[in-house]
């Protein structure tokens, strides 16, 4: 059962609850700490674009495009549609010969507010690049041209890039490709389920550079450098929350949120991921949680929760700018029974 994480607090009134499920997991797939189901089969979303941006840096994509790692941190990104973020997109379509017509991300307003009026009061709509997916797109297109594969359809099943990304998901989360459920994500391309101490798992392995023996290591470090190097091309300035935690503590760990409630984190030098899943996959309760499990990992001080207050405990502001009331974390990371 899913088990209350976070309290949405007005006034002296508890108005509402969020419940979820956590899990952190080391590299030999023990569970360390959970909280309600660690077995909850769920969705990466999102959080499975850092795995991908794995399968295309082995397909050869960086050498063969002369891509930075500006570009490979935008490849692994739910970006916010900024104007650095379309910068950068556009170089990335530039080297590979891609023009945007050929993108089949489908299209959204960019998520950063601001851009997004910038856009309509000049006179602009939102194109391709401006989808927070745009950026894995154009790595699996990169990495079908080094493969010598047609970009017609990149996006469905049976594609052949398909099967190479099922098999690295399936590799960092120690399943078998079988194992995995696939359903059509937001931007087109396959979603991948499994259990959520799997999805923690697999970035305890993304954190791990001995991960099989080093056999992806090279690309699991120029990940990792890519995102905590560039960590406004994984999200934005609008306070994302991957940008700040990898922004403030990239020397401690990688962070990628997902739809629908999701987040995981890999943390660097101690062979640990975590993941949770929002029950009702409001985005809101997930900064408070993935914060408050970090502290209580002790990845993070009581200084370093104080500097990401506003995400640790995000205030609820009214339509006259005043705060009214403010979201708190009301769970304790439990030792499954057995573990000692």
């Amino acid at each position: 059962m899913a088990e209350i994480l976070v309290e949405l607090i007005r006034g002296n009134l508890v108005e509402g609850l969020h419940t979820g499920h956590i899990a952190v997991v080391d590299t030999d797939g023990r569970v360390l700490y959970g909280i309600g189901n660690t077995d909850r089969i769920t969705y990466f979303r999102s959080a499975a674009k850092p795995l991908l941006t794995i399968a295309t840096l082995k397909s050869g994509i960086e050498s063969e495009f002369n891509l930075s790692l500006e570009e490979i941190a935008i490849i692994s990104s739910s970006h916010s549609g900024e104007k650095q973020h379309s910068r950068v997109l556009n170089k990335i379509m530039d080297k590979i010969g891609i023009n945007i017509e050929l993108l089949q991300c489908g299209i959204h307003p960019p998520l950063n507010k601001n851009t997004e009026k910038e856009l309509y009061v000049s006179g602009g709509n939102p194109l391709p690049i401006h989808c927070n997916c745009s950026g894995k797109h154009l790595g699996l297109m990169a990495a079908c041209k080094v493969r010598g594969y047609s970009i017609d359809n990149y996006y469905l099943p049976g594609h052949p890039i398909q099967n190479i990304l099922l098999k690295v998901v399936a590799d960092f989360c120690n399943v078998e490709q079988s194992d995995i459920i696939t359903s059509v994500d937001g931007c087109g391309l396959p979603v991948y389920a499994v259990p959520l101490r799997n999805i923690a798992l697999a970035y305890a392995n993304l954190a791990d550079f001995d991960f099989k023996n080093g056999a992806y290591s090279s690309y699991q470090r120029k990940l990792i450098r890519a995102m905590t190097g560039y960590p406004e091309m994984i999200g934005g300035t609008n306070k994302r929350i991957d940008t700040e935690l990898m922004n403030r503590f990239g020397n401690r760990l990688i962070s990628k949120v997902g739809a629908e409630g999701a987040h995981c984190s890999g943390l660097l030098g101690k062979k640990m991921g975590t993941a949770l899943k929002i029950e009702d996959g409001n985005l809101r309760a997930i900064d408070p949680v993935a914060v408050e499990v970090l502290y209580q990992l002790g990845v993070l001080s009581r200084d370093d929760i104080e500097s990401v207050k506003e995400h640790h405990n995000p205030p609820i502001i009214n339509h006259r700018n005043e705060k009214v009331g403010e979201l708190r974390t009301v769970f304790e990371l439990k030792i499954p029974d057995g573990l000692y």
